[in-house]
Parts: C-alpha cells; sequence; structure tokens
C-alpha cells in the first residue's frame, strides 16, 4: 500500500472500537486513556507502525477491526443476547460501574500517595539527620568532658608529685637530723 490507506483506515477503526468499547464491552473504556490525546496519539503510533507491515497483514487487521465494529458491538450492546450468556444488562453494567473510580481518578490517588510516601520519606531523612547531629553533638560534649578530665587528673597527677617530693625532702631532712643527732 503505497499511499499507507489501509494503515490509516484500520488504525482508526482501531480507536473508534477503544472508543466505544467493543474490545472490553464498555463504553467507557476511552476514560482509561485520561483524555482524547492518548486515543489519538495512540491511532497516529498504530498507523505508523502498521504502516511498516506487509499489506496482507493490514487488510486482515482492518477486516477484524470492521468485523469488531459492525458485528460485535450491536451484539454485545443486546440485552437480549447479554441476558443469554448471563452478562449484565447495559443498565445493570452501568449501576454496577457508576461507582468505580476511573483510571485518570486511580492515576490522582496514585499520585497523591506517590506524594506522601516522598513526603514521609523526606520527613524520616529530616529526622534521622538530626538524630545524627543530636548524636555527633553528644559525642562532642562527651570528648570535651574526657578531655576536661584528663586536665583534672593531670593537675592532680602534679599535685600528688609535688607532694611527694615535698614528702622526700622533708623525709631526707629528718634523715639527716637523725644522722646528724647519732653521729653527736
Amino acid at each position: 500500500d503505497p499511499r499507507f490507506i489501509l494503515a490509516v483506515v484500520s488504525s482508526v477503526i482501531i480507536g473508534y472500537n477503544i472508543k466505544t468499547g467493543v474490545d472490553s464491552g464498555n463504553s467507557e473504556a476511552a476514560a482509561m486513556f485520561g483524555n482524547p490525546y492518548v486515543l489519538g496519539s495512540l491511532v497516529t503510533v498504530t498507523a505508523v507502525t502498521q504502516a511498516l507491515f506487509p499489506s496482507g497483514l493490514v487488510v486482515y487487521w482492518l477486516a477484524s477491526n470492521l468485523a469488531g465494529s459492525l458485528i460485535v458491538l450491536p451484539i454485545l450492546r443486546s440485552d437480549g443476547f447479554r441476558r443469554g450468556v448471563g452478562l449484565p444488562t447495559m443498565e445493570e453494567k452501568a449501576e454496577m460501574v457508576k461507582d468505580l473510580p476511573t483510571m485518570q481518578d486511580q492515576i490522582i490517588k496514585a499520585r497523591q500517595g506517590y506524594e506522601k510516601t516522598r513526603e514521609i520519606g523526606y520527613e524520616m531523612e529530616q529526622n534521622r539527620r538530626e538524630e545524627r547531629l543530636r548524636e555527633m553533638e553528644e559525642m562532642e560534649e562527651r570528648e570535651k568532658r574526657l578531655r576536661e578530665m584528663r586536665d583534672e587528673l593531670r593537675q592532680k597527677e602534679e599535685e600528688l608529685y609535688r607532694h611527694m617530693e615535698k614528702l622526700k625532702e622533708s623525709i631526707e631532712k629528718e634523715e639527716d637530723k637523725l644522722q646528724s643527732v647519732g653521729k653527736k
């Protein structure tokens, strides 16, 4: 197909089938894509992709998609058929899915959950940093106290050493006195 007409027509029918819910039997299937630009982008990408395939395969896809939109869609929307195969009628189905969240609602909820998780992670990181900072301050305080105690011990050691020197001198004086008294 040199003009890619088959690929374009086939991709447009695929977009129509998705929008009308032929594949899922759900006419709200397009809401799953969030907005019409996503569906349009899907149709465009599908057309470009199908243009790369042989024309025979694209003709097959076109026939399959046409059958889906011309045969399957009216059958799936028929309440008589739906009752016959045990599916809820279109009204019952609409009632069942009316309170279900849309894909957009789920995306918004997921984004809010992500933001909350990120916020909690940020708070936890802040708490860890604050805890580390407190621990570092406590360690600095302990080091300061240890330095003070070491300095105090050195002072006491020096005092003790001076006191021992004085005692030693007084003992030597006493020994000298005893020796001088013993010589007399």
